[in-house]
C-alpha cells in the first residue's frame, strides 16, 4: 500500500512533467481540427496504477485522430522514455 506522500512524490517526476507537456501540445493541435478539447487527460502514476498499469504517467484521450499516439513525434528530456500504449495512450516512464 502506497502512501498519499509517496503519490504526491510521483507528481514531481520527469515523466509527470513531459506528460502534462504533451498534453498542452495535444490540446493546441486539437483545436485546429475541431476535436474536444477536455477529452484529453494527464493520468498520474497514481491513477495509472488504480487502472492496472504499470507506467509512471500517461496520456490518453478520447477524441482524435485514430493514430495520433504512433505517428506523434515526441520530443521529451532524456531522461524520460514514451510509448504509445494505444491508439489513444502514450505512457511515460522515468529511466
Amino acid at each position: 500500500m502506497r502512501t498519499k506522500a509517496h503519490w504526491d512524490e510521483c507528481k514531481m517526476l520527469a515523466s509527470y512533467h513531459a506528460a502534462q507537456s504533451l498534453a498542452c501540445q495535444l490540446r493546441d493541435n486539437m483545436k485546429d481540427y475541431g476535436h474536444n478539447l477536455h477529452g484529453i487527460k494527464v493520468l498520474s502514476k497514481e491513477e495509472v496504477d488504480r487502472r492496472g498499469g504499470h507506467a509512471d504517467a500517461q496520456v490518453v484521450w478520447q477524441d482524435g485522430p485514430f493514430d495520433w499516439a504512433s505517428n506523434l513525434a515526441i520530443h521529451t528530456i532524456s531522461s524520460v522514455w514514451a510509448e504509445a500504449e494505444n491508439e489513444f495512450t502514450i505512457s511515460f516512464y522515468d529511466i
